[in-house]
This record gives structure tokens, sequence and C-alpha cells, in this order.
């Protein structure tokens, strides 16, 4: 997993944040005409919040990343793009970490109502790393159905970890849990794609 891979996101999330301007037709946009198309982060507490729900661990056993200067526990975008994305990849490796270890591996896999390979085999795990996929992302993501895209690019991304890196089963799953919580749709609120 690439470390940078939401800071373009983040910075395009500021960018569009900051307020004022004028649109094609001449027309000021000013905060209150633009307010209804807001993109804000999840806070703290809505991610524990989802990782709890989405992967069964309870906020009090997930990892908590270097705070800011608010105190919250979890590293926020207060800084530059670099460090919101850094701090999101830090989160999820260690989430996924967690939810893909041998002792929560049954936990995780049982919103796809299957069982990890015997042997940890990743092509013998696609078809489980599928259910996984089509059930978790359209709940992580809270926008509805998600497109065949996303979708084939997250089971693309189980097979080129699992089968071509050779990682298994738990590596590819692995790759997809940090890719699911390191996505613009799950970290921001009103992003639609």
């Amino acid at each position: 997993m690439k470390a940078l891979s939401t800071w373009p996101v983040a910075l395009l999330v500021g960018f569009l944040g900051c307020g004022g301007g004028v649109d094609q037709h001449g027309s000021d946009l000013s905060a209150a005409s633009t307010q209804d198309q807001s993109i804000t982060r999840i806070s703290p507490a809505e991610y524990a919040a989802a990782v709890n729900n989405l992967f069964g661990i309870p906020p009090s056993a997930q990892p908590v990343a270097v705070s800011d200067s608010t105190a919250s526990g979890f590293a926020l975008a207060t800084g530059s793009a670099d460090d919101a994305a850094l701090g999101d990849y830090d989160a999820a490796f260690a989430v996924a970490t967690i939810a893909t270890s041998a002792a929560h591996m049954t936990t995780l896999l049982q919103a796809a109502h299957c069982t990890a390979p015997d042997g940890n085999g990743g092509s013998a795990g696609a078809a489980c790393a599928s259910a996984f996929i089509s059930a978790v992302a359209p709940l992580a993501f809270r926008n509805g159905p998600v497109d065949a895209p996303t979708l084939a690019g997250l089971n693309g991304l189980y097979t080129a970890v699992a089968v071509s890196q050779g990682a298994g089963f738990s590596g590819g799953m692995a790759a997809v849990v940090e890719e699911v919580l390191q996505s613009p749709y799950f970290l921001y609120r009103g992003w639609s794609g």
C-alpha cells in the first residue's frame, strides 16, 4: 500500500472547502450557497464506531494514533495533506493487522458468511475475499451501492497481493481492509462518486 495514497484527496477537499469565488455563470459562490455540498471528514469517534461495525474491533481494542493538539487521540488533518495521509495510512495499517490476525479472522469474515481457506491460500480464498468486498464496501462507503469498477479494483488488489505477490489470504485481506479505510469514500461524508 502506498503511504501517501490519500494526500491528493485531502488537498482537493481543503481546496474545495475554501469558500468564495465565482462560478462559470458569473455568480458569487458564497459559503451559504455551497454549504449543502460540503465535504467533511469523519470524526475520531465515527472512525472508531465504523471500524467496530465493519470489522468487529471495539474502540477500546483499536490502536490510538498520535493525537494532535486537540488531544482527540486520532491524527486529524490539521497539518499538511501529507501528514493527514500518513495518519490515515498508520491507522488503516494498525486496524488491518488486528482484523486479519488469526484470532480475529473469523469475526472479520462474518459479514461475508465464509471462512478463511486452509493453508492461507490466496487463490483458494478468492471467492471468500470477493464476498467480503461485496458485503463490506457498501457499508464502509455509506453512499449506497458501490459501482462495478470500485469492486473490481478491490478484488484486483486482493489478487495482486494474495496471489501475485504471494502474501496469501490474510495478506490480501489486510490490503483490502487498508484500502477501504484509506478511501475518501470512507474518510469523508458528502463525498460523491
